[in-house]
């Protein structure tokens, strides 16, 4: 009668040899090398990041300023082919703001929102993401498109920028203050960056403080005077 004995399985010498090897952990000097590899990679990636960021909220920015036109686009169509003051009183019963102040902010709330009825301020949905001030005030009209926009030269429309980037200040020009616009783009906020600015014919353009197309004295500046 035969017995059978149960052997345990084989082993392979590569097998043996691996389970027959201490477990190692990481010694100091490999954890302090790990980590000065990563602390490059991440040195070298910061800065990307950052200007992808910054690119990102420079177009959300251009976006909030084509819808911006195409609203005023359709406020001209509504009033004889005029835009609005940057500040006045109300015309008519225009929103039931009878005889009170407004901002042309405030004119235009309704294309974008009728229960967002606010005759100072644009919704928040429409600020400007690299704007960090304080103000509720972040894009600019130019008074020089506060007409009947029909007796503005083709030429100055294209030109011409009729809202654009600001710091606390609905004008972009005139302004009581002398330079109220705003170079936010690719600056880090310090004004020395690009100017996003939507233009008469409805295209926006960034403009950077480096090139000098905005001027003084303004009114001789054609960045900013259509009919210049």
């Amino acid at each position: 009668m035969k017995t059978t004995v149960d052997l345990p399985p084989r082993r392979s010498i590569y097998q043996s040899a691996y389970a027959s090897r201490p477990k190692q952990a990481f010694t100091l000097v490999e954890l302090l090398v790990v980590i000065a590899i990563l602390s490059i990679l991440a040195a070298l990636l910061l800065p990307a990041l950052q200007q992808a960021m910054t690119s990102v909220r420079m177009a959300a920015c251009s976006n909030n300023l084509k819808q911006i036109g195409i609203v005023l686009t359709l406020y001209a169509d509504d009033y004889d082919r005029r835009l609005m003051p940057p500040t006045g009183y109300a015309p008519g019963n225009t929103n039931g703001w009878v005889g009170q102040e407004r901002r042309w902010t405030g004119i235009i709330n309704p294309y974008f929102d009728m229960n967002w009825n606010d005759r100072w301020n644009l919704p928040y949905s429409m600020k400007c993401p690299s704007y960090k001030g304080t103000s509720a005030y972040y894009y600019g009209l130019n008074y020089n498109f506060s007409r009947k926009l029909d007796v503005i030269p083709a030429k100055g429309m294209t030109r011409s920028i009729m809202v654009g980037d600001t710091s606390g200040s609905f004008y972009l020009f005139p302004n009581r203050w002398t330079k109220p616009y705003h170079f936010r783009h690719l600056g880090d906020e310090q004004n020395e960056g690009t100017l996003n600015g939507l233009h008469g014919d409805g295209h926006v353009e960034g403009h950077d403080k480096s090139s000098g197309k905005i001027f003084t004295p303004h009114e001789t500046c054609p960045l900013l005077n259509p009919f210049k």
